[in-house]
């Protein structure tokens, strides 16, 4: 890229960042020079391969589905002299031709071909590098047909959270307590189930917003043979004893699966083989890479190199000689394929939930994280020329909003966006894959980072924006999402770029509205005609109080003795206007105001009702119910800008065993009513 910027080098705008953001005062800030010569730095560290003769490494190119062709202009330069072209579709059918070089060494092609949605190949035969893959995609992102003519329902849940319907615990939600509720979710007339992130983690993290791959999938939800000495039914979960229980239960399942199947070749024993090869096949090794990564991650950390960065130096790449010959010694050949059995297995038990759900209008509800961490399986390069395809020593985060008044930083690192260019976003394309693979919807985690991602650098305090090829993501979003029949929901939470609801109407992807937070600039609550027909409604987020905790003020007071406001003021103000929008809330269910400090359980309950009943009536396409809410409880599931034991995120555990809950005869009236509210059954 260096070789390339004509004298711009310096130039913010040439590399996407933004001089200044808005915080949450909607005063502009202007970024200070660290954070700009960081970021800039970063950017400018990816190199991408010069080879000759040069082609874009990419174009997407959207059409409608009764568009039989498709113009392309493909640009072939430093050419010294004639050679053949050909353009290979998905289908393996090929069209060929001859370059021309003009006297300046290019070659421009202008090609009428019927090409298909999907992902194709020109290329220059005679020069192996020399190919630019051509992407076709469709304008918007799929719909299920019912949407014309119906609204759905849905209940949200966080899986680790759920209490287990089998008599021992290993003092976590599993797949296995997921299976067993989806026959009550489906005779309540549930259309989706909503499900926290399923990425794989490192050992010392639990947020599922904060993975090491989100190509992967975490081990501690596997439905695995329980024994009275695993019985743990705390409140909390206490994530470093369970990694240690499921890590030996699943060694202990998998020393047996070695010996009697895999050494054997049972038809079980073929049918992980198998698995190993299609997967590493279909994502260019990357169940190799995160398989070795584990393994190398375990036997460093018995070395207590538990930090990759402390790694030695010769194993920084996947493919390098050292860590390829390093990676042949037997106990990590075995440790290799061990993680792969983690893998083998949630596919496995991910099947038969996402066969459970076969006969539901959408299924399953993933969803995606923005970001992966830093030093994580993700990032870990295959080879130096792709070390910087993320952005390293740079955070994402947000700057002062509603939900934190402090801003955050995630610790998270993303895409390098001229990397993604350059791979002809070849990384982005797996990631959707993998977490399209099972999913009836999809929900992106901070969608506002398709178009711009705040960036925090390594030693600095301050922020700032930077752009991202917003146009072409949503092209392959698209793309896939029409391939795995998926439709697509975007948390378009916080300051919201111009032009952002308007590009996503386009693509019909589903805004997130948080009806706590959809009020009108005097604190009335939208009227349920004006919620528009592409959105999902839901009371609150993981990141926001439950009704419960809305309304009895458990979360500000608590945010208040954690010194989460930023002065005493801002409380104050906070404060006051939270008292309004309960006022407005009363309005707007047309109950009295002297109701507002009434936090007794009966009426707990009645708000509840009302507050869904409202949003059952909304235009919204899909309607989803947080089973915090439906049980009653106080607190939220995550606190921005605290870590634990400040506050209890990703760790608290229902209260309650579900199935026998899902059965009350007022659950039952509650879903119907709903039902009814939503396509006036």
């Amino acid at each position: 890229m260096a070789q390339n910027l004509n004298g711009m080098e310096n130039s913010l705008a040439f590399y996407g960042i933004h001089e200044e953001y808005i915080d949450n005062a909607y005063n502009k800030q202007r970024i200070n020079e660290n954070t700009a010569s960081a970021l800039k730095q970063a950017l400018i560290n990816y190199e991408a391969p010069v080879n000759f003769p040069t082609l874009l490494s990419y174009q997407i190119i959207q059409k409608s589905a009764d568009e039989p062709e498709v113009k392309l202009n493909i640009l072939v330069e430093d050419l010294s002299a004639s050679c053949k072209w050909e353009l290979k579709t998905e289908n393996n059918k090929v069209y060929n031709g001859i370059c021309e070089p003009g006297s300046d060494g290019k070659c421009i092609l202008n090609l009428s071909l019927e090409l298909d949605y999907g992902y194709h190949e020109f290329f220059l035969p005679d020069f192996g590098h020399a190919k630019q893959s051509v992407i076709i995609a469709p304008h918007k992102c799929y719909l299920p047909p019912e949407a014309d003519h119906q609204k759905f329902l849905g209940i949200s849940l966080q899986v680790y959270s759920l209490q287990s319907e089998s008599k021992f615990d290993y003092g976590i939600g599993s797949l296995a307590d997921l299976k067993a509720l989806i026959p009550a979710f489906k005779d309540l007339g549930i259309d989706f189930i909503g499900l926290n992130p399923f990425h794989a983690l490192p050992a010392d993290e639990a947020s599922p917003y904060s993975p090491s791959s989100r190509e992967f999938y975490n081990f501690l939800y596997l439905d695995l043979p329980l024994s009275s000495d695993q019985d743990d039914n705390s409140e909390l979960i206490n994530y470093e004893k369970v990694y240690e229980l499921k890590i030996k239960a699943l060694k202990d399942l998998f020393e047996d699966f070695y010996h009697n199947d895999y050494s054997k070749e049972t038809p079980k024993g073929l049918e992980f083989k198998s698995f190993i090869q299609s997967e590493n096949a279909e994502k260019h090794n990357h169940l190799a890479k995160f398989a070795s990564f584990c393994a190398l991650k375990e036997y460093f950390g018995a070395w207590g190199w538990k930090d990759t960065k402390n790694w030695p130096a010769e194993h920084k790449y996947f493919k390098s000689e050292s860590t390829q010959q390093f990676l042949e010694k037997p106990e990590l050949q075995k440790s290799i394929l061990f993680w792969s059995y983690t893998q083998f297995l949630f596919n496995q038990q991910m099947q038969e939930i996402n066969e459970l759900c076969a006969d539901m209008k959408i299924g399953l509800y993933w969803d995606l994280a923005i970001g992966t961490s830093q030093g994580g399986a993700e990032t870990w390069p295959n080879t130096e020329l792709d070390k910087n395809t993320y952005l390293n020593d740079i955070n994402l985060g947000a700057p002062p909003d509603g939900c934190s008044l402090q801003g955050q930083n995630w610790g998270l690192a993303a895409y390098n966006p001229f990397a993604l260019k350059n791979l002809a976003y070849k990384p982005f394309i797996n990631l959707l894959r993998a977490n399209l693979k099972y999913a009836g919807a999809l929900r992106i985690d901070h969608f506002i980072g398709f178009k711009q991602i705040f960036c925090i650098p390594n030693n600095c305090e301050e922020g700032a924006y930077l752009n991202y090829p917003f146009e072409d993501l949503l092209a392959i979003l698209a793309l896939e999402s029409h391939r795995q029949k998926c439709l697509i929901i975007a948390e378009d939470l916080g300051i919201i770029p111009e032009g952002l609801p308007e590009a996503m109407r386009r693509a019909n992807i589903l805004s997130y509205k948080v009806f706590c937070i959809e009020r009108c600039s005097n604190n009335l609550f939208k009227k349920p005609t004006d919620f528009d027909y592409l959105a999902l409604i839901t009371f609150a987020t993981h990141d926001l109080a439950t009704l419960k905790g809305f309304w009895t003020d458990h979360s500000l007071q608590l945010q208040k003795e954690l010194n989460l406001f930023t002065s005493d003021e801002t409380y104050h103000h906070t404060i006051y206007t939270h008292k309004q929008a309960k006022l407005g809330l009363l309005k707007a269910l047309n109950l009295p105001e002297e109701l507002i400090d009434n936090h007794t359980d009966e009426f707990m309950e009645e708000l509840f009702i009302k507050v869904s009943n409202y949003m059952a009536e909304s235009n919204c396409l899909l309607m989803n119910v947080q089973i915090e809410d439906l049980i009653g409880q106080t607190a939220q599931i995550n606190l921005p800008g605290t870590v634990y034991p400040q506050f209890t995120n990703w760790r608290k555990r229902l209260k309650y065993k579900l199935s026998d809950y899902l059965k009350e005869e007022k659950v039952q009236k509650f879903f119907k009513a709903l039902r009814k509210g939503r396509n006036n059954e």
